[in-house]
C-alpha cells in the first residue's frame, strides 16, 4: 500500500468515527441537560445535522492543505467574525440585568461613586468590581449601547484565541499552538455566550493572559514580571472561580526560573491584599454567601459533566484531552499535567456547571492540541478543524435560531421599536403573577436594548416566601433595587406592558388606566419551555 493511499485512508477512517460519533450523540440527545441550549430542544432537524457534518468534514480536509503564514492576524479575524455571527441573539441570560445596572450606574452617577460604592451603596451580590470597571469604561468612552459590549466581548474572545496560539506555542511548538488555537473553537457553547452582556468571556481572557504573561515571566524576566502581575489581580477581581483555577500557576516555574516568578507572584499578592482590604467587608460578605448560598446551589442546578463535555463542548476536543493524558504520562511530559492541574478544580469540586467551566476553555484546548499532535500533521488539523467547523456550524444552525425564538428576543423587539419612536416619555411595567423572579429584573434587561430614557410605572410585587428564595437560582433579583434613574412617568405617550403569558389577567386599576391607550405593537415570541417569559405589548396615548 502506497504512503498516499495510507493517508488517505487515515483521514477516511477518522471521518467515519466523526460521523459515527456524532450521530450516536443525536439519538442519544436526550442526556444533554445543559440549562439553555441543550440539543433535545435546539438539535431537532437530521438533515440539516448530517449535513453540517458533512460539510465540517469536507472543510476539514481541504484546511489540512492550507497554509497560514500570518498565523496570529488569521487565528484573531477568524475568531472575531466568527463571534459577531452571534451578535444577533438576545439576552437569555437574566444575569446581564446586573452587570448593566452596574455600567448605567458608573455612566450616571460617574466612576468615582461606582468605585466608592461598589457593595454599600448599591447591592452587587456575588459579583467582583473588575469586568463591570471594563464595562463602565466603555460606556463612558463610547455611550451605552449594547453593541459596544459585544464588540469588546469578541475582541476579547479574538485576543483568547490569540493568546492559546501563543501558550501552545511556548509550552511545546508552533504546531501545537496552531492546532490547540484551532480546538478553541471547538466549544458549541460557547458562542452563545460570546454576544451576551456577561463577565464569562472577559475572565476567560484574563485566565488566558495570566497563563501567558506569566509563562514569559517564567522565560524571559524584564516587564513580563509586572506585566503578569497585574494579568494575574485583574483575573482576580474578574470571578471568584479564577481564584480556584488559577492556583496552579506557581507550577510553571517548575524547570524554570523560579526567582523571576517568585518576584512577579509576590507583587501580585501585594496588590491583591491591598485592593481586598479596601473592600474587605464587602468581599467577605460576597465569600459567605458564596459559600452558604452559591455552592451548594450548585448541587440542585447542575448540569452533567455527559452534557457538559460529549455535547456543549466538542466530543472529539474532551476525547483528545484525555489521549493528551495518557501520551503524557508515557512521555513524562510536565507540561501536560501542569495545563490539566488548571482543569483539576473542575472535578475536585465538582463544577457541573458550564457556565463556570467557561473561563478554563483554553486550557482544555490546549491539553486536547497535546495529544493530536502526535497523531500525525495532518490527521490532527484534520480532527480539530473539523471538530472546530462542527461546533460553529451546530451554534450557527440550531442554537441561534432556538435563541431567537426565546421570549428574550421579545425584550430585544421592543427596545428596537422603541429606538424607532419620537417620543421620550415611555413608561414600562412589568406583570409576572406568581413568577419565581422578581419581574422588576424585566426594566434593565428592556434598557440594554433601547436608548430611550425609560421610567416605570410603580406596582407592588408578592415575593415568593424565604424557603423557595434560599434554593432559588434566581434569589438575586428579589435583592435587586431598581436605581434612581428609573424616574416615574404618571402619563406616559407610550405604555409597554410586559407579562408572563397570552390574554393574562391584568388587576383593575392597570386596565381602567389602558383604557385611555390604544395597543399599537405586540411581541409575543415563546419556546414554552421556560417557566420564565416576557410577552410585550405597546399601547399609545390615544
Amino acid at each position: 500500500m502506497s504512503k498516499l493511499v495510507r493517508k488517505v485512508r487515515n483521514i477516511a477512517l477518522l471521518a467515519l468515527l466523526e460521523l459515527s460519533i456524532l450521530v450516536l450523540l443525536y439519538i442519544f440527545r436526550g442526556y444533554d441537560d445543559n440549562a439553555t441550549v441543550r440539543w433535545n430542544w435546539t438539535v431537532n432537524n437530521p438533515i440539516l445535522f448530517i449535513l453540517i457534518i458533512i460539510i465540517s468534514l469536507v472543510l476539514g480536509y481541504i484546511f489540512i492543505f492550507i497554509k497560514i503564514k500570518y498565523k496570529k492576524t488569521t487565528i484573531f479575524l477568524a475568531a472575531f467574525f466568527v463571534s459577531a455571527i452571534f451578535w444577533r441573539e438576545p439576552e437569555v441570560i437574566i444575569d446581564a440585568s446586573r452587570y448593566f445596572t452596574y455600567a448605567k450606574i458608573a455612566r450616571v452617577d460617574g466612576l468615582f461613586f461606582f468605585l466608592s460604592e461598589w457593595g454599600k451603596g448599591f447591592a452587587v451580590w456575588t459579583d467582583l468590581p473588575g469586568i463591570p470597571l471594563l464595562h463602565a469604561l466603555i460606556f463612558e468612552i463610547f455611550g451605552e449601547g449594547r453593541l459596544v459590549i459585544q464588540i469588546f466581548n469578541s475582541l476579547l474572545f479574538s485576543l483568547t484565541a490569540v493568546l492559546v496560539y501563543l501558550t501552545g506555542r511556548e509550552l511545546w511548538n508552533k504546531e501545537t499552538g496552531i492546532t490547540a488555537s484551532i480546538f478553541f473553537f471547538a466549544f458549541p457553547f460557547i458562542y452563545s455566550q460570546t454576544p451576551l452582556f456577561l463577565i464569562d468571556v472577559p475572565a476567560m481572557f484574563f485566565f488566558s493572559l495570566s497563563l501567558y504573561t506569566f509563562i514569559k515571566t517564567v522565560k524571559k524576566g524584564g516587564l513580563w514580571i509586572p506585566a503578569a502581575s497585574l494579568a494575574i489581580v485583574y483575573a482576580l477581581f474578574a470571578k471568584y472561580s479564577l481564584w480556584f483555577y488559577l492556583l496552579p500557576l506557581p507550577l510553571l516555574m517548575l524547570r524554570r526560573n523560579k526567582k523571576r516568578g517568585i518576584i512577579s507572584l509576590s507583587l501580585a499578592a501585594m496588590m491583591f491584599i491591598l485592593i481586598f482590604y479596601i473592600k474587605s467587608d464587602v468581599f467577605i460578605a460576597q465569600i459567605e454567601l458564596l459559600k452558604s448560598y452559591q455552592l451548594q446551589g450548585l448541587q440542585r442546578w447542575g448540569e452533567s459533566f455527559t452534557s457538559i463535555f460529549l455535547f456543549q463542548i466538542s466530543p472529539f476536543l474532551t476525547l483528545a484531552a484525555i489521549f493528551s493524558l495518557i501520551e503524557g504520562y508515557r512521555k513524562k511530559d510536565i507540561n501536560v499535567a501542569i495545563i490539566f492541574a488548571f482543569i483539576l478544580p473542575v472535578f475536585l469540586l465538582h463544577i457541573d456547571r458550564i457556565r463556570y467551566i467557561l473561563p478554563v476553555f483554553p486550557a482544555l484546548a490546549l491539553l486536547s492540541s497535546r495529544g493530536i499532535v502526535n497523531f500525525g500533521r495532518r490527521r490532527g488539523r484534520f480532527l480539530a478543524a473539523s471538530a472546530a467547523i462542527f461546533s460553529v456550524l451546530l451554534a450557527l444552525c440550531f442554537y441561534l435560531p432556538f435563541n431567537l425564538g426565546t421570549s428574550a428576543s421579545n425584550l430585544q423587539q421592543t427596545g428596537d421599536y422603541l429606538n424607532s419612536v419620537k417620543t421620550d416619555s415611555i413608561s414600562v411595567l412589568s406583570l409576572m403573577h406568581e413568577s419565581y423572579i422578581n419581574p422588576i429584573i424585566t426594566i434593565p434587561l428592556l434598557n440594554i436594548y433601547t436608548r430611550k430614557e425609560i421610567s416605570v410605572i410603580p406596582y407592588s410585587y408578592s415575593k415568593p416566601s424565604e424557603n423557595k428564595l434560599i434554593e432559588s437560582p434566581f434569589r438575586f433579583t428579589w435583592e435587586y433595587k431598581l436605581p434612581d434613574y428609573y424616574k416615574t412617568d404618571r402619563k406616559p405617550k407610550i405604555f409597554v406592558l410586559i407579562t408572563q403569558k397570552k390574554n393574562q389577567t391584568i388587576p383593575e386599576k392597570i386596565e381602567k388606566e389602558l383604557k385611555k391607550y390604544k395597543e399599537i405593537k405586540e411581541f409575543g415570541k415563546s419556546q414554552k419551555l421556560f417557566g420564565y417569559n416576557t410577552l410585550v405589548s405597546i399601547y399609545q396615548l390615544s
